[in-house]
């Protein structure tokens, strides 16, 4: 069909408005809608009508999301469970440590860092990346201590080995 008009559709509704002007469309998106939306045309020349275009699929940003686990500012493991909420439209997350990614295309909110991953002693800063193709960044950036010295080796001075004590505090 040689077209003389075209009809575009938007999909979910709710998502926007779409004005046709010829070969193109002009989208008002709809400010509190979150999520994906499909856009399809189709030629018309009189009442003879072509066939639907392909789809185009608009992936709209996952919704924003705040970290969780390990705590902001608190000492951890070496291999720490690295928890966030779930953000909306999210496929994937990505979990960065000290600004370097850790670990890619995450399918769950949370992440357990194997012992072959350990992470070394010292202060470092976490966060994470929601993706669908867009990506949207977690609200804050958290810091956790990690301290795997093992405590220096003691004497014990009193009660003497093998001995017996009344008192409580010796």
């Amino acid at each position: 069909v040689n077209a003389l008009s075209y009809v575009w559709t938007i999909s979910p509704t709710n998502s926007g408005t779409i004005v046709s002007s010829g070969n193109s469309a002009t989208i008002t998106w709809n400010s509190n809608y979150s999520g994906n939306t499909t856009i399809t045309s189709q030629g018309v020349n009189g009442k003879n009508k072509g066939a639907v275009s392909n789809p185009l699929v608009i992936y709209g940003y996952p919704s924003t999301f705040s970290l969780s686990a390990p705590a902001n500012g608190k000492r951890t493991s070496t291999t720490p469970l690295f928890q966030w909420a779930k953000s909306t439209d999210a496929s994937t997350y990505n979990l960065y440590i000290d600004g370097v990614l850790k670990k890619a295309n995450i399918t769950s909110n949370s992440y357990q860092i194997l012992s072959s991953e350990a992470i070394s002693s010292g202060m470092h800063t976490w966060y994470v990346e929601a993706t669908n193709g867009c990506i949207t960044r977690s609200n804050e950036t958290w810091s956790f201590i990690v301290d795997d010295t093992p405590p220096t080796a003691f004497d014990l001075v009193s009660p003497a080995d093998n001995s017996w004590t009344a008192n409580l505090q010796p």
